[in-house]
């Protein structure tokens, strides 16, 4: 079976499109907008060549204390991360009507841990990846891009995903790089899109009400091309690409 990069993109759309899908962009959509509207009022200083410095002030768009602002972020990334682990769950089931409890809560910090270490260990990889003259971060992105997904639906702990990630895209990995531009393309488009309203009307300090739409949406469908990927690409990988 050929790893088709349409099907991949046009199944997480269809995902999207189904009414929990719709419902997941919903929650994220309201998560990204509380993080957007508190934020975390602060100024930073910077020191730039020269010896000049320069101050930068971090606004929210509704001002709070700077701990209140700490705590809300914090347990808006922590919710937006559950979210993740039950999308990834939900789309893998094939459910398309509603959210199973079970989708956020079995083995929900276990899960949790897993996606938190398990993505920095994966960021820390990459980096050092592109740290080497670039391409190897392309390469090592391909080939370990669908990790979260064996964490959320096979039980998997971070090190086995990363694991299972390597050998599943074996073989296929010049194709989930393309897919992965081919959603970097799609991406830009929405964010141009949602952009069009500040373009029209002018940019004010509410812009973020249509961005954090895009950025909600784009979230999602990308948790649906992973699912999607994930099912595609044959499980006994016998052959590997360079």
């Amino acid at each position: 079976m050929n790893f088709s990069i349409g099907d991949a993109l046009s199944t997480g759309f269809d995902r999207v499109r189904q009414r929990n899908g719709l419902l997941l962009v919903g929650i994220v959509y309201a998560l990204v907008l509380i993080e957007s509207a508190f934020g975390t009022t602060a100024t930073f200083t910077f020191t730039v060549p020269g010896g000049e410095e320069v101050v930068v002030n971090s606004t929210a768009a509704i001002e709070v204390s700077p701990l209140v602002d700490a705590v809300i972020a914090l347990l808006a990334g922590v919710a937006g991360l559950l979210v993740t682990i039950a999308t990834l769950r939900v789309f893998a089931s094939g459910e398309t009507e509603r959210l199973p409890t079970d989708a956020f809560t079995q083995r929900g910090v276990w899960a949790f841990a897993n996606v938190f270490v398990g993505g920095l260990v994966f960021a820390v990889v990459v980096g050092l990846g592109f740290a080497a003259l670039v391409l190897p971060g392309f390469y090592l992105l391909a080939a370990l891009f669908i990790w979260p997904v064996f964490v959320a639906v096979e039980d998997e702990n971070f090190i086995q995903s990363l694991r299972s990630a390597w050998r599943r895209t074996s073989g296929h990995r010049f194709r989930t790089f393309l897919l992965g531009v081919a959603f970097v393309v799609i991406a830009l488009a929405v964010d141009l899109a949602v952009s069009i309203p500040a373009t029209v009307f002018g940019a004010s300090a509410f812009d973020f009400v249509f961005t954090d739409l895009g950025s909600a949406f784009i979230t999602v469908f990308g948790n649906g091309v992973l699912v999607a990927a994930y099912q595609q690409l044959p499980t006994d990988a016998a052959s590997a690409d360079a």
